[in-house]
C-alpha cells in the first residue's frame, strides 16, 4: 500500500471536514445585521454554501456544488424562502466541456413564479414555460435539440391543457387540438 497516497487522502478529508465546520460572518452594505455563512454537505456529497440572517433563515445567494467541485446551482433566498432567479447547471465533464446552464427558474415566496427555461447540454432551448404562484399558465413551448419547435401547449385553469399543436422536424403540423 502506498502510504504517501493514503496520507494525502487523510489530509484531504481533514481539510474538507475543517471546511465544513467553517462559519464566517459577512457584513452588509446597507447596515443590516451581518449574515452568517455556513458551508455544509448533503447526502449526495454535494457542498452547499448558504447565508443565514439573525433569525436563522436563509438569506442571499446559496451556492451548490457537485462532488467534483463544479458549480451546480445558484439560488437566491429571502427570509428563508427561494425568491428570485435560480440557475441550475449541467454536470460538467471537466475534460471535454465548459459549464452550461440546465435550467433557469424564477421563484417568489418559494413557489415558481415567472418564466422557466430548460436547456439541452448543447445550449439550445428545450422548454419554455410560464408560472404564476406555482401553477403553470399560458403557453408552454417544447423544442428539439436543434432548437426547432416540437410542441406548443396552452394551459387553462387547474393546469389543464386546453390546446396543443405538435410539429415534425420540417415544421409541419402533425397533430393538434383546440386553437
Amino acid at each position: 500500500m502506498n502510504h504517501s497516497r493514503t496520507g494525502a487522502r487523510a489530509r484531504k478529508r481533514r481539510g474538507f471536514l475543517c471546511l465544513l465546520l467553517l462559519t464566517a460572518c459577512t457584513g452588509t452594505e446597507d447596515g443590516k445585521e451581518p449574515l452568517r455563512q455556513v458551508v455544509s454537505t448533503n447526502k449526495y456529497h454535494m457542498r452547499i454554501v448558504s447565508q443565514y440572517n439573525a433569525a436563522g433563515q436563509k438569506e442571499g445567494k446559496e451556492l451548490q456544488f457537485y462532488y467534483n467541485g463544479a458549480l451546480m446551482a445558484l439560488q437566491p433566498f429571502k427570509a428563508g424562502l427561494r425568491d428570485g432567479r435560480t440557475v441550475i447547471f449541467h454536470h460538467p465533464n471537466i475534460f471535454t466541456k465548459p459549464l452550461t446552464v440546465q435550467k433557469i427558474i424564477h421563484f417568489k415566496n418559494d413557489r415558481q413564479h415567472g418564466k422557466v427555461y430548460v436547456f439541452y447540454e448543447n445550449g439550445h432551448l428545450e422548454t419554455a414555460q410560464q408560472y404564476h404562484r406555482g401553477n403553470i399558465v399560458g403557453n408552454a413551448y417544447f423544442f428539439d435539440d436543434w432548437g426547432r419547435l416540437k410542441c406548443r401547449e396552452t394551459f387553462g385553469p387547474g393546469e389543464r391543457i386546453v390546446a396543443y399543436a405538435c410539429y415534425d422536424t420540417l415544421g409541419r403540423l402533425t397533430r393538434s387540438r383546440g386553437n
